[in-house]
Formats: structure tokens, sequence, C-alpha cells
């Protein structure tokens, strides 16, 4: 607080009529009466008091804060204020205005200040003062917040922050459409107020004022505070929906009044212990009706600890519940290991080893059939399920539970119980080679299919036990094969699936019969391209044992390619035949042919002897055989004979290669390809057409070509000069067969000659100027289209030609380096030569290496030659007469010397490879300007001659008048004939200061 003191005036104010007054006067004045203030603001009010009847010269004031002794910075207010060192104001007074006020004004807000005010007349001051005291209006604290640690689902808190406060009190305002609530602050040394009974995450408008007595802050400090949002009611891991890699989480809440679910999932070890630093943290948006989650991404049987807590995003900051739910699971256990121990009549036992690194608590095994499902122990190593049905499938389903949480996968083991034996066994057909066997099913089980297992003797040889299999579903079979007289034994095993019953062992009372053999019956014929399988069957009259075959296989020619036998169940009595060496006809006449080796042997189905078969390699493609099948018991019987043909194969290679390139360097480049037709035994079909590949040294095919099969010839052109491979191969139905290759390299020819007849000419003149047009003359070369063009091979040089107009009458050269050479020599000249003649005859401007505009492809390097013919410049300009004078080069060799003024010139340019070159057409006439320095000279020069011959005419005219009259010719003056009139020579300035 301030106190104000107001003073009267000191002596030094007054006159000097005024200190004899004061000299007078001993008695104080009285204080002013009825002080009071108004328009109190923040840092000014206004001070009043009433005169009354009292009468004096002025007022001083003295403005300080309550309780203190110093006066106070302030302003006066007022324009006859005198304000003195010790911040008194003193000012006159006008007694006849009753009603007397004073402004101060740079006050501090919400203090409380005293004010005196003191009278003065005559140099003397009341003694006592009249006091009057007030507050200025306070302001609001420097920071207002509501901290986060201090805000939960029900209530916050309202913090301020101000080291300097300017109020006594503070008051919070809180509120929204359904709740208002106002809190006052007793004083400004408690920062926060406590704001209860609130609904979880609600917006509040929260706004707060000052006050000092007697006076409140002029404004509001309003902002908005949410509460946090209500905890999560409960959270609930459901068992069935527990996985090994995932579960769902639902839980419950008692509002809506949040927007996410915030979900932290903690893995724990074996003890329990979690790891609270890796755990993994999820944010649902909610949409109003999802209280589930799925958390994914775990790991299998392991413990989990979920911690759910809801959380407002649309604030600033996030707010989130004060507390998380928690829950609890494991993940669903692995699949545990199943497979079969044993399978018995009755029972299977199923093995579980190898899960003993594996977290659960025991097994659970699900069958069909089942009652209930079985409880086992994981200390276990093995589980017997009994009271099945014998002979049937069963599937076992093993999981691992951990906790009452089943494992999503399951060890799968699927077998058969044992099936029942077979109790009796009948006999009920016989024949030569056969027995028909019966026998009853087991009384109860199923049986799939009857393994027989037949042990026979036949009386022809010796009593060794032949063994043959049979595989059944029906109760009864067929024992095939046999000798006649053959006495058999056969067992009997039940089966169903892999698994076997047990075997029962029958006597049989009855033999085969024995009849006389009949003929085989040819059962499948493939061929292959250079294989052949044949299977046949035993004669369906057997007649007796057969004892051996006898294949023979003749080609179109009737050599005999093979010969091979086959003995079944051979004593060496009844087989003690001789084997022939050759080939034998119908007629058994010996044939010439000797067979060739066989590659295989004849096989057979030794269960039924019902199929033979015999695998026949190394034949030809595309080839006609004869085939001859008989049959031996004691004696051969009837033969089979068949006609049949190979496959087509790919064929073999062409014949007699023959690759030739085009010597004519004025023709493109190209090359000739002739062939001969593969050899006829290795044609291996019918040719359809045959292939043709030209490749260059980049591996690309240049030439791709097919013709029909009587073609036997291929040309190739455009070809560019190189190494190319050239490849041929026949074709068949079966696909192309062996390529045949062949290098060749191609020459480069004279570059192709342009008919310019239709395309226009090549050398036209340049539409830029010489610098000197009366000696020169600008061409454009053709480079893309002719110069830099490879088409025939690529330019290695290149040369102008040029001619007075009237002098290129030469046809274009095209033809071979050699040729082109002796044509310079005999037929054009060089510019020495020609530059004094009267007409300029053909001479050879330039001739020179292409290495500036086309050596990007002609340069020299593999690299420059790749670039693309696009990449050159369709023209480029050249200027004849650039060389001027020649001076300093040889005179016998070219030069691009200057031309002469006023003709008409042409132009003709030419390219060569290596091995040919080619010129264009000459240009249409090219005229040079005339010049203008001579025809002045002459013009001079005329003029003087003319003057000259008139004078002489006078001159003799006057003599000869002389002569006339005098008649004397001797006098007659005459000029000697060595005597001419010479004139000086006229030199013309040269425009081109290089020539």
């Amino acid at each position: 607080m301030y106190r104000i003191v107001v003073e009267g005036q000191s002596d030094e104010d007054f006159s000097s009529q005024e200190n004899e007054e004061i000299t007078k006067r001993k008695q104080r004045p009285l204080p002013p009466q009825n002080g009071w203030i108004s328009n109190v603001t923040e840092n000014s009010f206004k001070v009043h008091w009433d005169n009354g009847k009292l009468s004096y010269t002025s007022v001083r004031l003295f403005v300080k804060p309550y309780n203190q002794t110093e006066s106070c910075n302030y302003s006066c207010g007022r324009d006859d204020c005198y304000k003195n060192h010790n911040n008194e104001c003193t000012f006159g007074v006008d007694n006849k205005i009753k009603e007397q006020y004073f402004e101060v004004i740079g006050l501090t807000a919400g203090t409380r200040y005293e004010v005196n005010i003191y009278s003065f007349i005559q140099g003397l001051n009341s003694e006592t003062s009249f006091p009057i005291l007030s507050y200025t209006v306070p302001l609001l604290p420097a920071q207002i917040f509501a901290p986060l640690d201090k805000r939960q689902s029900n209530s916050f808190v309202i913090r301020i922050n101000d080291h300097s406060p300017k109020f006594k009190f503070w008051i919070v305002h809180v509120s929204n459409n359904s709740t208002f609530i106002t809190k006052k602050n007793q004083s400004f040394e408690c920062v926060d107020m406590l704001i209860e009974d609130l609904k979880p995450g609600t917006p509040y408008n929260v706004s707060i004022t000052t006050e000092v007595p007697g006076f409140t802050s002029n404004s509001e400090n309003a902002s908005t505070v949410y509460t946090r949002p209500g905890d999560i009611q409960s959270v609930l891991i459901p068992r069935q929906l527990v996985h090994e890699t995932n579960f769902t989480i639902s839980y419950k809440t008692l509002d809506q009044k949040y927007d996410e679910i915030e979900i932290r999932i903690c893995p724990c070890n074996y003890s329990l212990v979690c790891n609270y630093t890796i755990c993994k943290n999820t944010i649902i948006k909610y949409n109003g009706d999802n209280l589930i989650s799925l958390a994914e991404n775990l790991t299998v049987s392991t413990f989990y600890n979920v911690f759910v807590r809801t959380a407002l995003n649309s604030t600033t900051p996030r707010l989130t519940s004060s507390n998380f739910r928690i829950a609890s699971s494991y993940t669903a256990p692995e699949k545990p290991m199943a497979s079969l121990l044993y399978s018995d009549f009755r029972s299977v036992t199923l093995n579980l080893t190898g899960n003993d690194q594996k977290l659960f608590d025991n097994y659970t095994i699900y069958y069909q059939n089942s009652v209930q499902n079985i409880t086992i122990s994981k200390e276990d190593k093995s589980a017997k399920i009994v009271d099945l049905i014998p002979g049937t499938s069963y599937t076992f389903r093993v999981y691992a539970v951990l906790t009452e949480i089943i494992s999503d996968r399951y060890g799968n083991v699927t077998t058969y119980t044992r099936p029942l034996n077979v109790t009796s066994m009948s006999v009920l057909k016989t024949t030569n080679e056969s027995l028909t066997i019966q026998w009853e099913p087991p009384s109860e089980g199923h049986v799939e299919t009857y393994k027989v297992q037949v042990s026979c003797v036949s009386p022809y040889e010796e009593s060794v036990a032949k063994i043959k299999y049979y595989l059944m579903q029906s109760s009864s079979t067929v024992i095939e094969g046999l000798k006649p007289g053959t006495s058999c034994k056969a067992n009997v095993t039940t089966s169903v699936g892999d698994i076997d019953g047990i075997s029962s062992v029958f006597e049989l009372e009855k033999t085969t019969n024995e009849m006389a053999p009949g003929v085989v019956t040819l059962e499948n014929i493939e061929t292959d391209r250079e294989t052949l399988f044949l299977s046949w069957h035993k004669p369906r009259m057997t007649n007796g044992f057969i004892r051996k075959y006898q294949l023979v296989i003749k080609d179109t020619y009737g050599n005999c390619l093979q010969r091979k036998y086959s003995y079944f169940n051979c004593s060496s009595d009844s087989c003690n035949f001789e084997s022939p060496t050759y080939c034998k006809d119908s007629d058994d006449i010996e044939d010439s042919v000797l067979c060739s080796e066989s590659q295989s042997e004849i096989t057979s189905d030794l269960t039924t002897l019902t199929t033979t078969s015999q695998n026949v390699t190394e034949l030809l493609s595309f080839w006609n055989y004869s085939i001859e099948i008989q049959a031996f018991t004691k004696c051969w019987g009837k033969s089979l004979l068949k006609y049949i043909r190979t496959k087509t194969d790919k064929p073999g290679k062409v014949s007699y290669l023959k690759v030739e390139t085009e010597e004519d360097v004025t023709k493109q480049r190209s090359v000739n390809v002739t062939w001969n037709e593969p050899d006829i035994r290795k044609r291996n079909g019918i040719i359809l057409n045959y292939h043709i590949e030209i490749i260059n040294n980049s591996n690309a095919s240049v030439c791709s070509n097919t013709t029909d099969n009587s073609t036997l010839f291929y040309k190739c052109t455009r070809l560019f000069p190189g190494n190319y491979s050239v490849q041929v191969c026949a074709k068949t139905s079966a696909g192309k067969g062996s390529v045949v290759t062949e290098i060749v390299f191609v020459q480069p020819g004279a570059p192709l000659r342009i008919n310019e007849s239709e395309v226009g000419q090549l050398m036209m003149p340049s539409d830029d100027q010489p610098m000197d047009t009366e000696r020169q003359i600008a061409v454009r070369l053709p480079l893309k289209t002719f110069l830099c063009k490879p088409s025939n091979g690529y330019p290695t040089k290149w040369g102008l030609i040029v001619a007075q107009n009237d002098q290129a009458t030469d046809e274009p050269f095209f033809g071979s380096v050699l040729n082109f050479t002796d044509r310079i020599s005999k037929v054009y000249k060089t510019w020495f030569e020609v530059k004094d003649m009267d007409s300029i005859k053909p001479y050879l401007a330039t001739y020179l290496n292409l290495t500036d505009s086309c050596q990007h492809i002609n340069g020299g390097t593999r690299k420059r030659r790749s670039v693309t013919q696009r990449d050159v410049e369709t023209y480029q300009r050249f200027v004849v007469g650039l060389d001027g004078k020649c001076s300093g080069k040889q005179t016998d060799r070219f030069c691009n010397g200057e031309l002469q003024p006023g003709r008409r010139y042409r132009v003709k340019t030419f390219a060569c490879t290596i091995n040919g070159c080619t010129e264009t057409e000459y240009s249409n006439p090219i005229s040079t300007d005339p010049d203008l320095t001579v025809a002045i000279a002459s013009g001079i020069s005329s003029a003087i001659v003319v003057l000259a011959i008139v004078g002489v005419v006078v001159f003799f005219l006057r003599r000869k008048q002389l002569a006339c009259f005098s008649k004397d010719e001797g006098r007659l003056v005459t000029q000697s004939p060595d005597e001419g009139i010479h004139l000086d020579k006229i030199e013309h300035t040269k425009k081109n200061p290089s020539r």
C-alpha cells in the first residue's frame, strides 16, 4: 500500500509581499475536508476534496503505498501542478470552487494507496493532513494452466504462476452445458485450486478473475480444460479365442467419453517375470461399437500381461485414463509331436516323445467314434486307445493343453487297426494253367485287400517251389501261369491300408490241367524315335507249359536286327534246345545276315506269366520294320507278324554346306548359301523345311529365313562388312535338327550409288555464303545420305572434285579403289595445274580421311561404330577455294585453292571404303562474283586509250594536212612499231586478306 501526502508551497514560491504577510501570520491553516477517490483504474484514480468555508492559496498532495513512508513515483495529471524532488505535487487553489480534485497517474495495479492532502496559505501548511485510502484495480495472474499430473477423470487443478501478484484474491469459474462452479481462493499465495465433482472425458470452460477490496479485474482469463477419460471397467481374454500367435481382448467401459483404446501387451518368461521394456503398444480408434481387439504377432506358449486404458486424442495434449485395467493369458501352446507306435486288432498306441522342451500341461486326444476325449499327462511318452474295431481307419488328433488353452494345431495320426484273419479256403475251378480259389472273409471288422502268396511245384521240373503273389480286393482269385499238373499252397494275409493281419496257410486239394500249346496274343506296341516296346500275352490256349518266346525284328531291306529268347521255369532236360545264331525264315532256311547284339533282355511278369515285354533300342527313326513273335512249349507255335514304323525324330546335319560372298564391289554386300539334304539314314522323317540363320559379331541375327524342303539355297543381302556365322539346319515334324555352322568374312564394297534423279541432287550450294564470294563458293556435303552412310561398308576417305561448268562432263565413278586411283592420276588434275587455265578442267580439291564429321561412326573404335546413323548431321558446309593461293603446298598434291572470279563451277564429292569408291553427280552450276576492281581499272584504262587514240589521230591528221600542204612526205613522222602506249598497271584491292 502507498501513502499520499499533500503539502503547501515552499516559501520561495511567494513574492516579497506575501513574505511580509507570512511574518504577520502565525497560525497554520486547517486541512481540506471531505476527501474521496473516484475513477479508479489499474494505474490511476482521481482524488476529490471539499474546501468548505476554508480559504488557502494552494494544496500539496502526498501519495504513497499504504504503511510506507516514501512517496511513489506518479504523474500529476494537471497542467498547473508543480512536483518537487520528494514527488510532492503542489498547485494553486481557486477558493471560489467548492469541490476540488486531483488525478494521480502511473500507479501500480492491485495496490492499496494512502493519499494525504495539506492546505497551504502564506507559506504555512496545515499541521495535519486529511488521509484517504484506496486500492487500484487488480490484474490477472501472469500464467494460468491445468497441470496434467493433477488431472483426473472427475477433477482437475487450476494453477497460477505469478511471482509478483497484484491482487488479493482469485476466483475460478468452471462451466459447461450442465455444470457451473465458482470457487474463490482466499490468498494469492495459494497457487493451486482443486475443482471436483466433474464428469470424465468432458471439456470445461475455465475462466479466472482477481479481486482486491472494492475492485475486480476488468477482464477474465478463459480456456478449455478436459478431464481425463474414465477407466476401463473390465478386461477379458476369452480362452476360446486364444491362439498360438494371437488372442482376442474384450473390454467394457462405463461411458463413451473417449476416442481411443490404448493396449499395452508385455511378455513374461516361464517364471512369469515380465519384461516391461519390450511391451508392444497398440492404439485403436473407437468408433462406438468396437469393444474387442485382436493382439497379433505373439509368441507361442508365452504368458502375457495386457494393460488397457482409454484415451482422448482429440485434446491437446492427448489425455489417457488414470489407471490401466489388466488381464493375463498364455498364448496357445505349440503343436505336439505324435506318431504311430503300434496298431493292434482293437487298440492303437501313439508315440508322444519329442515334446519335453515344449511348454504345456497335458495332452487331449480326439478321435471319431469316441464317447469322450482322452486326457494324457505330459509326463507320459505314449498313449494307448482301446475298444476299437478291427480293420477300421482311425484319425487321432493330439492337442497340447496349457492352462485350459488348447493348441491351434495338432499332431495328426491316421492308421488302421489290424484286420482279423481268414479261417477257410477252397478251390472252385481248375485249368491246364490256373487254379481258382475262394476263402471266407473275417467275421468281424473290415478288410480292404487280401495278399495271396502261392508256392507251387510242377511235376515237369525239379521239386523247387515257385512263389507267386496276388493282391485282391474280393475273396477269390485265379492263380495263373501255372504248368500243367502243378500243385500249390496258398498263404492269405488280410490287409487294410498299410496294416496287415495274421496270415493263414492252406494246402490246395486240386492241381492244374495239362493240354497242347497255343498262339501268343499281342497286347501293345509302342514305337519311339529309336526304340520299340513290345508286350504280349501268352497264347489263350497254352496247351501246356510255355518254355520260351522268339522275337525277330527285320528292317526294310530284310536285315535281321535282333533275335532273343526267354526261358521260363526251365530245367536242364526240358530246355536243352540249341539257340540259333542266325535269323531263320518261315522255312527254317538259314539267312546270311548275322543278328545284331541285343541291348536289353526280354522281361516277363513272373507273378502271372500272362504278359511279356521287350525293349528294342538302336533303331533308325522313321524307318519300317517287321516284327515276328513265336511261343514255344516243346515245339514252336504259329508266328505273330506285325509291321511298324518308328517315330519321326529331329533330322541330322545337312551335307555339303557352302557359303560364298559377293565379290563385285559395286553390288550390295551379300552371301550365297547352298547345301544338300541330310543322309537318308539321318533324315529321321520327312524334311519339312530348312532354316537359315546368319549372325553377326554382336550375336545379333541379321538374316533369318525358312525354305521349303525342295529349296537348297538362300541369298542374304544388305550385309555390313564383317565376320558372320552362317547356320543351317533341317526340320521335321519333331523339330529342328543339328545345326551346321560356317564362318565367313564379308569384305566392304564401294559405297552404294544413289539415284539422284529420284531423290534429288546430293551436292547443293550452301545457304551460307563464303567470306570471299569472288574466289570461293560454299556447298553442302551430304554426310548422312552419302559420305557417312555405312550401308555397303564404312567409308574411310572422301574428296571433292571441282570443274568449270563446260568441263564437268565426266560420268560419276562407281568401282574399285584400284580403278579410282587410276582415274585420279589420269583424269583429275591438281589446282596448280588448272589455276591459270581459261577453262578449268576437273581437279581434285580434297582427298581426306573421314575422321571429323563421321568420327563417331568411322573413327576406328568399336565403341564409336556402335553409334547409330541418326547421330550424324545431315549436311556439312564446305567452302571451295578456302586455301587461297595454296602457299607452302606441294604442286603435285591436291589443294583447295582459290577460284576465278565471275565463273560458273560445278562440284561433286566421292567416298571410298577400303575396297571401292563412288562419286556423286555434279552439282548445278555455282557462280563466283565478278571482280569489280578489275572492271573499274579496265574502264579507266579504256578511257585513257581512247584519249590517246584521239590524240594520235589528230596528230596524224595534222601531219597529213601539213604534208598535203607541203607535199613533202619525208617530213611525215611516224611512231615506231615498238613504241606502244604504256599504261601503268592498276592493281585491284583483294577483299580476302588471306589470298
